[in-house]
């Protein structure tokens, strides 16, 4: 089952491209354009039909081709949305099996180009290890450098990475730093944990890693 966050951020991209013209407004139009456009190898035209299937939007919905045009943005063009997508959908099996090999494979890509997401993803699969071998290091270097872009979930779980001390050497005022953060940002999460803390040092902090 997709996350309401998730289907929220996808639902955000494909409203950007309506709303700033990247692409013709909803119709027949557009799905042909789109893909017309990605038959013939344009990766931004990919990505948004593989949206499109996605979402069943304007077609009816099917993971597997939405799987199959986002996946050749990605690998055809180096989208870096579509790698941190397809790495979304390996991850929770969405059109295909589930693989957390391939996720953080395709998490890596987009996180090297920067994309917050996919740093917090790769971060996360390094603390649980995931589809790759367990590094709490190696997960604090990529939720750092996914906090540090203001992505909440990332600045949370940083923060708690400081409170446990996994990974970095415990901090009690960096672990606050970081969850308020994260709490300023509206996170209820961060804002239950900051209160924890702040009562007793002595409590183990409940729900650690948000998904």
């Amino acid at each position: 089952m997709l996350s309401k966050n998730f289907q929220k951020f996808v639902a955000c991209l494909m409203f950007g491209v309506v709303m700033f013209g990247v692409v013709p407004a909803w119709g027949t139009s557009f799905f042909e354009t789109t893909k017309e456009k990605a038959e013939n190898g344009e990766g931004e035209s990919q990505f948004y039909l593989g949206l499109m299937y996605y979402l069943g939007e304007d077609v009816a919905k099917n993971y597997q081709e939405a799987l199959k045009w986002i996946r050749r943005a990605a690998e055809e063009n180096g989208h870096v949305e579509a790698q941190f997508i397809l790495g979304f959908m390996y991850n929770e099996g969405i059109g295909t099996t589930q693989n957390y090999n391939e996720a953080v494979r395709w998490f890596r890509k987009a996180a090297e180009q920067g994309h917050a997401k996919a740093q917090f993803n790769l971060g996360n699969a390094y603390y649980k290890g995931k589809g790759v071998k367990q590094d709490y290091s190696e997960a604090v270097k990529w939720l750092r450098k996914a906090a540090q872009q203001g992505l909440a979930d990332a600045q949370s779980n940083l923060g708690i990475a400081y409170y446990t001390g996994h990974g970095v050497k415990k901090d009690y005022s960096e672990a606050v730093k970081w969850i308020r953060k994260a709490a300023q940002q509206g996170l209820t999460n961060a804002q239950e944990i900051l209160k924890d803390i702040k009562s007793t040092r002595r409590n183990m902090v409940k729900g650690v890693f948000r998904k």
